[in-house]
């Protein structure tokens, strides 16, 4: 399957792509810079547990780098039940804000629900840093 656009522009540096197990120390240090210790998901904290989610394809994320550093996460949480999947769990580093990092996210992760033939209308912000982000719905119709 070929990966999505990359929905960055190429003069700023930043650069999204689809999260990897190996990313879940990087994401795991991105939750506690932006969190701290409140988030709600637990896995978000047990880089063991998110790399294994991850594998799995329970949860497909995405980050956005910068100089191999992990700025901006978000994920789709794919149910267990059939073709649908939330977006949610998104989060930018505070010096990375406000540079439209979060819709970079939703709209390459709304490529990689269409890719993997995911739909649906669960459409959640939960930790979204832009209330922009929560827009239409990114799954197919």
């Amino acid at each position: 399957m070929p990966e999505p656009s990359t929905h960055g522009k190429p003069a700023d540096g930043y650069r999204a792509r689809r999260l990897q197990p190996d990313d879940a120390p990087a994401v795991v240090d991105c939750v506690l810079d932006v969190y701290g210790r409140q988030y709600p998901k637990p896995a978000l904290y047990d880089s063991h547990l998110l790399a294994e989610l991850i594998a799995k394809k329970r949860w497909v994320g995405a980050v956005i780098e910068i100089d191999n550093t992990i700025v901006a996460y978000s994920a789709l949480d794919v149910s267990l039940t059939g073709p649908i999947a939330e977006f949610g769990m998104a989060m930018v580093r505070k010096a990375h804000r406000r540079k439209g990092l979060l819709e970079r996210l939703r709209d390459y992760l709304k490529d990689v629900a269409a890719d993997m033939g995911l739909h649906g209308p669960a459409w959640a912000c939960m930790g979204a840093t832009s209330r922009s982000a929560c827009g239409t719905s990114p799954y197919k119709s």
